[in-house]
């Protein structure tokens, strides 16, 4: 399983998953993108492609639509992306 996480990230899907979510104006667009993000960034190569690509961008963005539910997703995403492993 970790090694297809780790394979998204090095065909770029990575780039591709941030900006399908910072382009979409679709719920669910956004609800699958960031939960494969989410699942994709407990690889740590992929945690640190997802930064220089621009999640930082996507969490703020999730925490600001509270009418979205997504607020939940996005705080487990910054612990991925502050190194920790979601349990």
């Amino acid at each position: 399983m970790k090694e297809n996480k780790a394979m998204i990230g090095r065909f770029d899907a990575i780039l591709m998953l941030v900006s399908l979510f910072l382009e979409s104006d679709r719920f669910h667009a956004k609800k699958y993108t960031s939960i494969e993000l989410c699942l994709s960034c407990i690889v740590k190569e992929n945690n640190l492609r997802a930064i220089k690509v621009g999640i930082m961008k996507v969490l703020v963005k999730l925490t600001t639509k509270f009418k979205l539910n997504m607020v939940d997703k996005s705080l487990a995403a910054s612990l991925v992306g502050d190194g920790r492993e979601a349990s």
